[in-house]
């Protein structure tokens, strides 16, 4: 076959895949939303009747083992506990959320022996620790200044710099109800500090994930952190077999890059149910299985 003959036919062939991409122009969106990094996924689970009664049970409702797994712990709690040594086993990723103790106390040295003891065993835990001290600081309930916070943040950070806990991970991570994502941006302590950061937000009105999330990862886009969803959650009521499935990872790998990791909330809280059941539970389901790939 001559040369021109080979031309010829190679324009042939690449017409086509011109006009196959011009009538069925979402063919490439969504090859290039399949092909993107794995997105971790975690929960937090409340037993509950019925439903299921730990993390594994609601991993064999999903059909997958989670990546992380959300946790909430007292300053002086032992660490870890038989559900964080249990993640270990399983290969999860503990998010412990350490509550705040007396901001005052931590920055002026007094919650230090606490401080170092946590260091310490979080240290010899080995595996990866996401550290989420604090978090939702800039919350109404909390009563916290950010004045007060960051040194406070520095100090907790320069204790575990000290026993080498190396495996831990400092998150940050303020809540963002819609309209307000901004008031976290004064609690950030540095970039030296914080090894990830995100946010809490729930979909109280049935809006879905877009409305939810496009605000605070735009607040906090000029900080060069992976993003992790720290706490996020749909009503059974309202949106919730639409909040996140896999039309919902093909929308955060096209919009949201940056974006790592979710856990869901599967509880009922004060605001609200946003325990996963029915159609919102098969479509977590499938929205966990498909980020995966």
């Amino acid at each position: 076959m001559g040369v021109s003959d080979f031309l010829a036919r190679l324009l042939i062939r690449a017409g086509r895949v011109v006009l196959v991409l011009a009538l069925f122009p979402t063919i490439g969106y969504v090859a290039c939303a399949q092909n993107g990094p794995p997105l971790k996924v975690g929960v937090w689970v409340k037993p509950r009747q019925p439903g299921p009664q730990t993390i594994a049970d609601l991993e064999t409702t999903v059909g997958r083992k989670f990546d992380y797994s959300l946790h909430y712990e007292r300053l002086r709690a032992p660490f870890p506990s038989d559900a964080i040594a249990e993640d270990k086993q399983q290969g999860r990723i503990p998010i412990v959320s350490v509550n705040c103790g007396s901001i005052p106390d931590v920055a002026s040295g007094a919650q230090d022996d606490a401080l170092r003891a946590l260091a310490s065993s979080m240290a010899a835990y080995g595996s990866t620790v996401e550290l989420r001290y604090c978090w939702e600081m800039n919350g109404a309930y909390r009563h916290i200044d950010a004045a007060d916070f960051v040194p406070a943040w520095r100090h907790v950070h320069d204790i575990f710099a000290s026993a080498n806990a190396r495996n831990v991970r400092f998150y940050f991570c303020p809540g963002a109800e819609k309209g307000r994502a901004a008031r976290g941006l004064p609690y950030y302590p540095g970039d030296k500090y914080v090894d990830d950061i995100g946010v809490d937000v729930y979909d109280r009105r049935g809006e879905g994930f877009d409305a939810m999330f496009a605000e605070p990862y735009g607040v906090y886009a000029g900080i060069d952190k992976p993003f992790i969803i720290g706490e996020t959650g749909a009503l059974a009521s309202q949106d919730q077999a639409t909040f996140l499935t896999p039309e919902t990872l093909d929308l955060i790998r096209r919009k949201y890059p940056r974006l790592r990791g979710i856990v869901y909330f599967d509880a009922g809280g004060p605001h609200g149910d946003w325990s996963l059941s029915g159609p919102g539970l098969q479509a977590f389901a499938a929205f966990a299985k498909a980020a995966q790939r």
